[in-house]
């Protein structure tokens, strides 16, 4: 699963590029929303701004993707998050920017590798983005995450944020 999170109006540009893309309150109180990054709009971005190198490693993001993500954040502050597990082996990655500005570089964390949840990169991405949480409860849990385990399953139970007629 791969997300942009963050306030409406950054993730409004990416609609505006790629008009399939889809915004959601993953819960009722949601303060900040996510965008499923699917192929679809993956690829919609890609025409439009170019496609530049894949990371050598982790994150599925390329270099115009960094950029891209860079350019939509001014103002504000948007995450890039991603999840690839089976059970509980697999990994994750986070990267944030601020206000036009790569704040925290793609991280990626391997599940077989103990450390504290909140060092776990989409809770320190969330955390960024003031999130709040108290052990034992982790970010990934109080945005709501823990409920979705997939595009599919976002866009089947979580509430779309439609644009206002």
């Amino acid at each position: 699963m791969r997300l942009l999170v963050g306030p409406l109006q950054p993730l409004r540009a990416v609609q505006a590029v790629a008009p399939m893309a889809r915004i959601f309150a993953l819960t009722p109180a949601a303060a900040l929303w996510v965008l499923p990054l699917d192929e679809d709009v993956h690829d919609a971005l890609h025409l439009r701004f170019g496609t530049g190198e894949w990371l050598k490693s982790g994150a599925q993001l390329t270099t115009n993707d960094l950029v891209t993500v860079a350019r939509i954040s001014a103002g504000s502050a948007i995450a890039y998050l991603e999840t690839n597990y089976l059970g509980s082996v697999g990994t994750q990655s986070a990267a944030l920017w601020r206000d036009g500005q790569l704040a925290m570089q793609p991280v990626t964390l391997d599940a077989s590798i103990s450390r504290p949840p909140q060092f776990w990169p989409i809770n320190a991405a969330l955390r960024s983005l003031g999130i709040v949480a108290q052990p034992p409860v982790d970010e990934f849990t109080v945005f709501g995450l823990m409920q979705y385990r997939s595009h599919t399953m976002i866009m089947e139970r979580a509430t779309e944020v439609r644009a206002s007629p």
